[in-house]
């Protein structure tokens, strides 16, 4: 079951939107991350979050954790998880 977009509030973990111009006078939008509020969302039963994309459009990920790394690097460093996202 997905969670509706009002219960996973990822709104939350997305941040002060700043426009900048580069030199060729493109404008882009960087966004800042809270990261605790991701980390948080992405250890809940269900793995969903949104990502914006380059239409800053948020678009719904579903992370599924997968082994990437050997076991030994795994056990020497058990905070590092690895996940792939599908749409």
């Amino acid at each position: 079951m997905i969670k509706s977009f009002q219960d996973i509030k990822s709104q939350d973990y997305w941040g002060n939107q700043e426009a900048i111009m580069l030199e060729d006078e493109n404008i882009i939008n960087s966004y800042d991350l809270k990261y605790n509020l991701l980390y948080d969302q992405i250890n809940e039963e269900k793995k969903t979050i949104f990502i914006l994309n380059e239409k800053n459009n948020l678009e719904l990920f579903i992370l599924d954790e997968f082994q990437l790394l050997t076991k030994k690097v795994s056990s020497q460093y058990p905070n590092i998880r690895t996940f792939k996202g599908t749409l």
